[in-house]
């Protein structure tokens, strides 16, 4: 890789956007519109878990931290990049094992490419997502793993356990940034940019994650 400009990882926000089932449907609208005299003025209305975002541990947990109160350094920063082909719908962890070995300096920081963000706009992205085996929490705190990204729309146990599974993570001080894109451009270590807005009290935020293949 030698592209040393800063690479989208995120999804537009935009009317008819895909949007996790069950979860508010993204709206926009014009509240004010004065080109002589006055300002452009737009209402958004989301789920924080629109698009590229960021969980925290209050999403799964009671009595956790919230959005607002998690140290701003966990989103900026190096980060480990790799390439995963699952099995069928699992991403096996001797397979994530044997690619993290290979890294030449691990970080905190692990964005994971499944090639999944293929799959954007059309039914199988929900409803054929990729899951992870039960051991994978163990494995990520194991390696000091403090953020976590992917290309995929949640973060599952096989057999479709996403509540468990973020338990488990964030249990283990793991923060998730979900519905990342362009993942296949990067280079095994980025610098990344994908922090949350500071909402009071609440337990997710949409983010503009970028990052630099090329930043020393």
């Amino acid at each position: 890789m030698t592209n040393d400009r800063w690479i989208d990882l995120s999804h537009p926000l935009v009317s008819g956007m895909p949007i996790y089932p069950g979860d508010p449907e993204y709206q926009a609208r014009v509240v004010s519109q004065d080109t002589e005299n006055g300002f452009l003025v737009h209402d958004v209305s989301l789920g924080l878990h629109s698009g590229t975002h960021v969980d925290g541990p209050s999403h799964a947990l009671t009595n956790a931290l919230t959005i607002e109160k998690l140290p701003i350094d966990r989103f900026v920063g190096e980060a480990n990049v790799i390439r995963v082909m699952p099995i069928g719908k699992i991403i096996h962890t001797n397979d994530l094992d044997a690619l993290y070995a290979e890294l030449k300096a691990p970080t905190p920081r692990l964005l994971i490419s499944t090639t999944h963000a293929k799959n954007w706009g059309k039914d199988t992205y929900f409803a054929a997502s990729l899951e992870f085996e039960n051991d994978f929490p163990d494995w990520a705190k194991a390696r000091r793993l403090e953020l976590i990204g992917a290309d995929l729309p949640t973060f599952s146990f096989r057999g479709n356990s996403a509540l468990l599974c973020h338990q488990a993570l964030f249990q283990r001080g793991i923060l998730l940034l979900e519905n990342l894109t362009n993942l296949d451009k990067l280079a095994s270590r980025v610098f990344l940019v994908a922090c949350p807005l500071k909402f009071q009290g609440l337990e997710a935020s949409p983010v503009r994650a970028i990052a630099k293949n090329n930043f020393e």
